[in-house]
């Protein structure tokens, strides 16, 4: 004969308003309305063998209706919870996973400032977009609730516009890569839904292509190329929705700061610098688990 492995637990309850009766034999139950008094009866489930049988359990306990109603939801969730957790670990993939991104900003640049002249800020804010892929690991294959991950993204058409008066105009078409670290912690609300938060550092360059239009005389333009190099960090939450075998599709917001941006010197000397580079990033992924 093989051995008892307990299962789980089933349940019925009776009270002034109906009796409602639940089952967790994979962690998932529904527990109805209850009634201001009645009693709770429990079951302990087994497995021997192939077949479920009863082998422990108790009579009639006697308690508020609310409190077994309370406690009993209160297990069952914490159950499930716990079997989603389960699953994850025990699936066939690997761990590893790829992600596309589709990244959506809000970005402003602060602190800007002109080497010579009085400068007059145009535009330091505009709405970006950025293609991105993530290679990546997920650490709840060994027990662990965390994911970690390089990504690389490619952020494009920053009109960022300024003008030294009296003397030109400089139009930036400010362009970034960045290449970023991350790691997140994810809260496993079902086998399919996952909640999650973190961050992550690495490298962004910002680069300025800069048309100097003259306001003195004809308005004569000159071009102008310049990398800056910077530190990059980002704090991130969101959410995981596992909608197919080995498909996820992820939704997340993220702050991002990417450095400082500069142009110059120019024809005429002149430095255009903006200290602070930020973005709030809403982030649509498309992740391959293998």
């Amino acid at each position: 004969m093989g051995k008892s492995r307990p299962l789980g637990f089933s349940f019925d309850f009776h009270g002034g308003s109906g009796d409602y009766t639940g089952t967790s034999l994979s962690g998932t139950a529904t527990l109805g309305r209850s009634g201001l008094n009645g009693y709770i009866s429990w079951t302990f489930l087994c497995r021997r063998d192939t077949k479920y049988q009863t082998c422990g359990g108790s009579d009639k306990m006697k308690l508020p209706a609310m409190v077994t109603g309370m406690a009993a939801s209160v297990f069952l969730a914490f159950s499930g919870n716990v079997y989603a957790d389960s699953a994850r670990t025990t699936s066939s993939n690997t761990g590893d996973y790829i992600s596309l991104l589709m990244i959506g900003s809000v970005a402003k640049l602060d602190d800007v400032t002109t080497s010579s002249g009085t400068l007059q800020e145009r535009n330091t804010d505009d709405t970006t977009a950025a293609p991105g892929v993530v290679v990546g690991y997920n650490w709840a294959k060994k027990g662990i609730p965390i994911r970690s991950e390089i990504e690389y993204h490619y952020r494009v058409r920053f009109d960022f516009d300024t003008r030294v008066i009296g003397t030109a105009g400089y139009g930036n078409q400010l362009s970034t890569h960045a290449l970023l670290a991350n790691a997140y912690y994810d809260y496993q609300l079902s086998d399919t839904l996952a909640l999650f938060s973190g961050g992550g550092a690495g490298w962004a360059q910002n680069v300025s292509d800069v048309t100097r239009t003259s306001l003195v005389g004809a308005a004569t333009g000159t071009d102008r190329t310049d990398e800056t190099d910077n530190f990059a960090w980002n704090l991130a939450l969101g959410a995981i929705w596992s909608f197919a075998e080995n498909w996820d599709l992820e939704l997340k917001y993220r702050y991002i700061s990417l450095g400082e941006v500069s142009s110059g010197p120019h024809i005429d000397g002149t430095i255009i610098k903006a200290d602070t580079y930020t973005a709030h990033d809403v982030i649509i992924g498309f992740m391959y688990r293998f």
